[in-house]
């Protein structure tokens, strides 16, 4: 196991490329990878499935930005790092099984809700509670009321 196979695995994440891999020795790798647009929220849930199980090594996640073609670009930089030469084979299993169980949970978004049903709401939630009364320019309880006029 090594940082091309975390890569692959990363690379399985259906929102998720990957842009280039680095091996820095044996105690750390990085991985540079793009999100698919208006897609953010659904890799912070793959982050958060994948760093709330790790165990025996540490990490940093940020942005880089360069200025590509005359437009300023990001990616993502996804760094792993452990204390002893010896786990590498054992973290980046962990790391590669880890994304790969990501890519299986995660959600599908098919489209945005724009309303929801208020489950359990009476029909009459809405209707006035008692008589018009003109002197205080119209219904005085709660509720939602005609316009009138």
């Amino acid at each position: 196991m090594n940082a091309k196979d975390v890569a692959k695995a990363i690379d399985g994440v259906p929102i998720l490329e990957v842009i280039s891999i680095e091996e820095d020795g044996d105690k750390r790798i990085r991985i540079h990878h793009r999100v698919q647009r208006r897609r953010n929220a659904v890799w912070m849930g793959v982050l958060d499935h994948v760093l709330s199980r790790k165990s025996g090594w540490d990490y940093h996640i940020c942005r880089q930005y360069r200025f590509i073609r005359g437009k300023m670009r990001y990616h993502w930089n996804f760094i792993a790092q452990w204390g002893d030469k010896k786990d590498k084979i054992a973290v980046c299993k962990q790391i590669t099984s880890l994304f790969r169980n990501a890519a299986t949970q995660m959600p599908v978004i098919r489209q945005q809700l724009d309303s929801y049903p208020l489950v359990g709401a009476a029909k009459n939630r809405n209707a006035p509670e008692g008589a018009f009364n003109p002197s205080r320019s119209g219904y005085g309880q709660k509720g939602a009321h005609r316009i009138k006029g």
